[in-house]
């Protein structure tokens, strides 16, 4: 993929109401569906009936659209394979090993998804309970995303918890690895002494670092895993903006999804500005690379074209690069080669 180049194209590929969206062994999509847009709306209603999710496979080469786990219509936390209920799942990703890992937002859970049988199990947290305690009876709240780290950890972004929370999925153990519970900063510093401002995307780079898109904080943060090390590397806290610069001077409105491409690039979720960033990490440069900041259409065709509210991006390397962004105001699944 060459953001810049002119051979970019935005494409729609599927239609759908797509909140999260994530590569599975870079020949299927996996996209979580939801009633409502939660981000957009403040959550409201996430225990009112109103909502409801599935997730659905997207195979890439023929656009042949699948239902992997839940029921179209119906709200719940039910386990099991064909009965499996979900309320308003949003992140999703997989350990390369058969299992799918949701963020079950509404539901306050971190759920398993066992491909091969459609088995749905829950991880961790208890459904309809709000709370921040780690161990093995854990709790969560309005949980947006999760990434995996290889072994056996799972990251999650425990978003109204303002937390980083780490999963291990052989003892169901949960503990937090930076942030302070119901605590929001845009505070740099190690494990509870940073702070975050509802944590929305995450995405892991197998080389121990742990890239979070901090929503409300305006702002691209960096875990380092081992020392559970926050810094900002791009984004001024609290600052709303479209400006494209060098760490503090581009400025974010909403960021949400992420997305590595492997190559020492990370794609940006601007979800308030209606537009896809790219952030250089070796140098820290931030370029605007689908989408006119506040012009919220989707318009096929070169880059930059036009995008409406881009919520949850995947990479997907294999068989020609392309960027997939699932676009919730358009319900449409876009691809950017």
């Amino acid at each position: 993929l060459q953001p810049r180049g002119p051979a970019l194209r935005l494409a729609a590929t599927a239609a759908g109401v797509s909140a999260g969206v994530m590569a599975v062994a870079a020949v299927a999509i996996v996209i979580a569906v939801t009633s409502l847009d939660l981000w957009a709306r403040q959550f409201a209603g996430y225990r009112d009936g109103t909502l409801s999710g599935i997730y659905l496979a997207l195979v890439v080469a023929t656009a042949a659209v699948t239902t992997v786990a839940g029921v179209p219509g119906q709200q719940g936390s039910a386990d099991g394979t064909s009965a499996a209920t979900f309320n308003a799942p949003h992140g999703v990703t997989s350990d390369g090993a058969g299992n799918l890992y949701v963020a079950d937002t509404g539901n306050c859970t971190i759920r398993q998804v066992a491909v091969a049988s459609g088995a749905v199990s829950t991880l961790a947290g208890s459904p309809g309970q709000e709370g921040h305690a780690d161990g093995a009876s854990a709790g969560f709240f309005l949980p947006w995303a999760v990434a995996w780290g290889g072994g056996s950890t799972l990251y999650v972004a425990d978003t109204f918890n303002n937390t980083i929370r780490a999963v291990d999925v052989s003892t169901k153990a949960v503990s937090t690895l930076a942030g302070t519970p119901g605590t929001g900063s845009e505070v740099d510093g190690s494990g509870p002494d940073a702070g975050f401002s509802s944590p929305a995307g995450l995405a892991y780079d197998g080389a121990g670092n742990l890239y979070v898109a901090d929503s409300l904080g305006e702002t691209i943060r960096q875990v380092a895993v081992a020392t559970a090390t926050v810094t900002t590397i791009a984004g001024e806290a609290g600052v709303v903006g479209s400006t494209d610069g060098t760490g503090p001077a581009a400025l974010f409105s909403g960021p949400v999804g992420l997305a590595l491409d492997g190559a020492g690039h990370l794609f940006v979720s601007d979800v308030g500005n209606s537009t896809v960033r790219e952030i250089d990490l070796a140098s820290g440069a931030v370029t605007t690379v689908l989408g006119v900041p506040r012009e919220a259409a989707v318009v096929p065709g070169p880059a930059p074209a036009e995008i409406n509210w881009p919520v949850g991006l995947a990479f997907v390397a294999a068989n020609g690069p392309a960027l997939f962004i699932a676009d919730s105001n358009e319900n449409a699944l876009l691809v950017a080669r």
